[in-house]
């Protein structure tokens, strides 16, 4: 997770944003997995791969990448979150990297074979800067694959006012989707990670515009989703229902990629 409100926000906070990543893998289905097992599909074998996983919070991303064989360096700006990885990782060879995912300014250029960035680029101020900076530290034919909260379902909401329409059962209906074109920092107002970081909304396509800006050939665009199903946890619902994620893979073109393989 990037450190995008102040260095101090996210170090104090550390505790919520573990809690929340924990809850989510605990959970088969959740966004959390859903966004996880499409990221790692995407990127292909990494065996023997260079990967930095960038704003990588706790490390779980990281962890799941190095027991599949590829060389890993984690990056957040947050040092309590690199801590939580350190002490999570112990006996995992990941290097750990205290660092501005807008800048990536602790590592090389052309040093990574792939790059990650999992449920985080909409904490960060400046996409672009992430976007640009991911394209110098890959090799070319290097694939960056980044998964984000679905920009067209995830809009701006205040207060009483959700994202969700729910039925008098509680039951997940559809989507509400406020103020769409409005991009920008944002805030629930709740207590949950929203209301805590907000987040920066932006369109659909100024995601995509932007890796094309930034150098980057886009490769496929995922959705996942929970097959059908009688779920009964709201989670379940929404994500066999509708989609919560969006995970995206592109290509730093000029050499041979990664294998979906």
């Amino acid at each position: 997770m990037p450190n995008s409100f102040g260095d101090r926000t996210y170090d104090e906070a550390g505790d919520l944003y573990f809690e929340f990543i924990q809850h989510g893998l605990a959970q088969r289905g959740s966004m959390v997995h859903l966004a996880v097992d499409s990221v790692l599909r995407l990127l292909g074998d990494v065996k023997g791969r260079a990967v930095c996983d960038v704003a990588c919070g706790e490390g779980h991303l990281s962890r799941t990448l190095v027991s599949r064989g590829a060389l890993v360096t984690g990056i957040d700006l947050s040092a309590s979150l690199i801590a939580y990885a350190q002490r999570q990782s112990q006996g995992a060879d990941i290097t750990y990297v205290i660092g501005d995912a807008q800048t990536l300014s602790p590592l090389p250029d052309a040093a990574f074979d792939g790059a990650v960035c999992h449920i985080a680029l909409m904490d960060i101020p400046d996409f672009m800067a992430v976007f640009r900076s991911v394209w110098r530290i890959l090799r070319a034919g290097g694939r960056f694959v980044f998964a984000i909260l679905h920009p067209c379902f995830e809009t701006p909401y205040h207060g009483p006012d959700s994202h969700l329409a729910l039925d008098e059962a509680g039951n997940f209906v559809g989507f509400v989707v406020r103020a769409y074109t409005s991009e920008g920092h944002w805030n629930s107002g709740g207590t949950g990670m929203r209301g805590m970081f907000g987040a920066y909304h932006r369109m659909l396509s100024t995601y995509l515009n932007g890796l094309l800006d930034a150098g980057f050939v886009i490769e496929r665009i995922d959705e996942p989703k929970l097959p059908p199903g009688n779920y009964t946890e709201l989670s379940q619902q929404i994500n066999s229902r509708g989609t919560q994620i969006l995970v995206v893979s592109a290509i730093k073109t000029g050499g041979g990629a990664l294998s979906l393989a």
